[in-house]
């Protein structure tokens, strides 16, 4: 099986890269969904799909019930089972980092699409192909300094840890600028051939 071009792996891979899109966009959009509801019915005293979207004072984690009278916590149930979703303080922080992150997935997801659609079609080195690999560079360029930047804001200090683990989306969105630039030149020369 080829590589790259029509009925190759890289076809696969976009379809794949395709499907986790729209996965992770109905993902997300089902989590922030929850935080809404489950702030509704902590400040109305409503309970709208509480057993689906919880939020208060004690919670199972992990087997053991925590209580604490002075912080909330979250848990959010996939639809129709009893799977949770996702668990965690109900604070600011915890939900700007599920925002940043929700975003961030099927971005990625969507962006790997376009590139692999690209490497799938008869012309490798395309103006859509480069667009698209700057565009996934800039974006895990920018989740590296969101990352960054609200740990500073929200914990007041520096982690080498937290630099350490995002710097790994700094060093990727790098590589792929350089290659989207390698591909630059490869449509240049292709460019040159064709007259």
């Amino acid at each position: 099986m080829k590589i790259i071009g029509k009925n190759s792996v890289s076809t696969a891979l976009r379809w794949l890269f395709l499907f986790l899109a729209v996965v992770t966009t109905l993902l997300f959009t089902y989590e922030m969904l929850g935080f809404g509801i489950a702030y509704y019915n902590l400040n109305s005293g409503n309970s709208l799909w509480a057993e689906t979207f919880y939020a208060g004072h004690s919670i199972d984690w992990g087997g053991q019930v925590v209580t604490h009278p002075k912080e909330m916590f979250f848990r959010f149930l996939l639809p129709f089972s009893q799977q949770q979703l996702v668990t965690g303080s109900f604070t600011v922080t915890t939900f700007v980092y599920q925002v940043i992150g929700g975003l961030f997935l099927p971005a990625f997801c969507y962006f790997g699409y376009r590139i692999f659609r690209n490497i799938s079609s008869d012309r490798l080195f395309t103006l859509d192909m480069i667009c698209w690999m700057k565009r996934f560079s800039l974006l895990n360029i920018i989740f590296f300094m969101l990352v960054n930047l609200c740990y500073m804001v929200f914990v007041g200090k520096f982690s080498g840890k937290m630099l350490f683990d995002a710097s790994l989306y700094l060093m990727m969105g790098v590589m792929v600028y350089f290659v989207a630039l390698f591909f630059k030149k490869g449509y240049d020369l292709q460019n040159e051939q064709d007259l």
